[in-house]
């Protein structure tokens, strides 16, 4: 059983029900998506919807059992708050679930390969995570690694280095956060990877995935929609997973959509046909997913 959880309020739920409909269309093996719910409106719909695989957990519910969040959702903004959820609600997971290991996804990434995927290369390492693979040097400010895609197994040292990171986050002021908390809960992967190095595998070290701060860095004189091969480092590969950051649907009658936060940035983007491909796709499995679950 593959045990992977995500988190949105409705603005995003439709992205996560595009995530959810990939990991039902590449992993044939037993998941569970575990879904918090930031609004109840997300919480109503996800339950009303019933899907075999998705466990929708309200965020009332993580609260009341949560002095911590409690606290912390009074002196914080909405967006440093969906920051603190993610290790929190994977925390939570591992202590409540009676689960082995658990993968965080962002909801805005598709699978196009299944989550085992992922899952096996961990190995006998306790941590996921993966590099950006940036294009530009940003690692000042966002980190080396992306927080989009984290995994731990609830052991020892998964569970001591995922309560580290759920501390930090639940103390602002703590005393790592001038040099690592610049970006949400992002940078801190950085000091997470330094003080439990030994036990982290490197995810994107043995599979490809893509986005569009890493897009530019690869070959695509193979690449298909239906096989969506690309090579790095003298590596070819399927894509397992793509993360469509910052992608904003502007009008489904007409087919609008925006890929990056600026048109000059998805201009630049667009200049690779095979990225564009990728994007009219998403798109599409978003407009088929709104059809499948949120038209009434």
């Amino acid at each position: 059983m593959f045990n992977c959880c995500t988190l949105s309020d409705y603005n995003y739920l439709l992205k996560g029900l595009v995530l959810y409909d990939s990991l039902e269309k590449y992993t044939k093996e037993d998941f569970i998506l575990y879904y918090l719910c930031l609004d109840d409106k997300t919480f109503d719909i996800l339950n009303e919807l019933n899907l075999e695989k998705i466990r929708p957990v309200s965020l009332k519910e993580l609260e009341y059992n949560s002095p911590d969040l409690q606290r912390i959702k009074q002196q914080i903004s909405y967006k440093e708050y969906c920051f603190t959820l993610s290790s929190y609600f994977t925390w939570y997971l591992l202590k409540t679930k009676n689960i082995e290991s658990c993968l965080y996804v962002d909801s805005d990434i598709i699978f196009y390969d299944s989550l085992k995927r992922v899952f096996d290369t961990v190995k006998d390492k306790s941590i996921g995570i993966i590099t950006h693979r940036h294009i530009k040097d940003l690692n000042h400010y966002v980190g080396y690694f992306n927080v989009g895609i984290v995994f731990f197994k609830n052991n020892i040292k998964g569970m001591e280095s995922l309560t580290f990171w759920k501390n930090l986050m639940l103390d602002p002021s703590n005393e790592y956060s001038k040099e690592y908390g610049t970006c949400g809960d992002q940078r801190y992967l950085v000091l997470l990877y330094k003080m439990f190095e030994k036990h982290v595998k490197i995810i994107d070290e043995d599979i490809h995935y893509s986005a569009p701060y890493n897009f530019p860095l690869y070959s695509y004189e193979d690449f298909k929609l239906e096989n969506k091969q690309i090579g790095w480092k003298g590596k070819k590969d399927n894509i397992v997973f793509c993360h469509f950051i910052k992608f904003k649907i502007i009008d489904f009658d007409n087919n609008k959509f925006q890929a990056t936060e600026t048109i000059q940035e998805e201009q630049e983007l667009f200049k690779i046909p095979q990225i564009k491909e990728l994007y009219n796709e998403y798109f599409q499995l978003n407009k088929e997913c709104l059809k499948k679950y949120l038209t009434n």
